[in-house]
């Protein structure tokens, strides 16, 4: 049986497996859909669309609705993408991270002790793909929402005792690190 466009496009949207991010031209972290030519709705299709690209850059909120959605544990994304949605709710989900005990294990790693340094996780990461810059989403409002060259972010944060995500690539790597001494964590999906 044949598909139609549309149908396809509906079964990608329903995979949530449209406007992923990529890394795309430089440091910025985007996100692509295609445009008409001709005016009339988005199209998210990607695969099958020959239509015009256009690059957008993520948002920090969306960055954090995307972190959280992707290493929370299922049990509780839903509400942690709820309390983003707010100011009063992000305070909350900020000021949770020195002692956050919903990562998914089973898509974060700890990192081993010889590697618990800021160049040795700077260094993992790179492994990973992380660009040059990230995102960070910390208990600590000197870093919390700033987008940082990745090599600073964890100089200031690696074992600073300030529970922190470090997106480098939103739903696919970051790094976490809580209150706790030797709990840093790789995420990847």
């Amino acid at each position: 049986m044949k598909a139609t466009l549309a149908q396809l496009v509906e079964r990608l949207i329903r995979n949530q497996q449209v406007a992923s991010s990529i890394l795309a031209g430089g440091s910025s972290l985007k996100s692509m859909v295609c445009r008409p030519a001709t005016g009339g709705s988005w199209c998210f299709c990607q695969q099958f669309c020959q239509q015009e690209l256009v690059e957008w850059p993520m948002t920090g909120p969306e960055r954090e609705k995307e972190l959280l959605r992707t290493f929370a544990v299922a049990s509780k994304r839903d509400r942690y993408i709820e309390l983003l949605g707010t100011l009063k709710g992000r305070a909350k989900v900020r000021l949770g991270l020195d002692h956050f005990g919903d990562l998914d294990l089973q898509r974060c790693a700890k990192v081993a002790a010889a590697d618990q340094t800021p160049a040795g996780v700077a260094a993992l990461l790179r492994t990973l793909g992380a660009p040059p810059t990230c995102y960070v989403l910390s208990s600590n409002s000197a870093f919390d929402g700033r987008e940082m060259q990745l090599g600073d972010a964890l100089e200031a944060i690696v074992g600073q005792g300030s529970g922190s995500f470090v997106c480098c690539v939103p739903g696919r790597l970051a790094y976490f690190e809580g209150e706790s001494p030797g709990e840093r964590y790789i995420c990847r999906r």
